[in-house]
């Protein structure tokens, strides 16, 4: 099966499957390491494959958010701190959250101990330290046309 990402109208073939492709891509990064192409891969491969992103220093990024530049006194920047946290969007803090220690835990479960990480079909392959989804589901490819022969 080949599958094509239209860019600026033309057709670049995303990859050539000579295996099945995943069922299931599950994506963990961070700020420091983020994921590059995910909306091209999920439009390339369609419904037939799930694409989770964990964004898995969700926490840290807040805490960082949080606490950036506040005074050396401690009641003041307790209400500044206070007041930042009041300005924040609840609901989308809290689904960021979920979704990073929901990240954590699958990461866990997985045994991955280093990001960016991606994992295929429920632990089946994992690439690690590519920040660009296409490179990975070329690798992902790669290793399943090996594996075959």
């Amino acid at each position: 099966m080949k599958r094509s990402l239209y860019l600026l109208g033309l057709a670049l073939p995303l990859t050539s499957f000579a295996a099945q492709p995943p069922s299931q891509i599950d994506v963990f990064a961070d700020a420091a390491h983020p994921m590059e192409n995910i909306a091209a891969v999920k439009q390339a491969l369609g419904e037939q494959t799930t694409v989770r992103t964990f964004h898995i220093d969700a926490q840290a990024r807040l805490n960082e958010t949080l606490s950036k530049n506040l005074p050396a006194d401690r009641d003041k920047a307790k209400a500044i701190a206070l007041e930042r946290i009041q300005a924040l969007d609840h609901t989308r803090l809290g689904q960021a959250l979920a979704e990073s220690f929901d990240g954590l835990m699958l990461a866990q479960r997985y045994g991955i101990d280093r990001y960016p990480a991606v994992v295929f079909d429920g632990g089946e392959r994992v690439v690690y330290g590519v920040v660009d989804l296409r490179e990975a589901l070329r690798l992902y490819e790669q290793s399943a046309t090996r594996r075959e022969q």
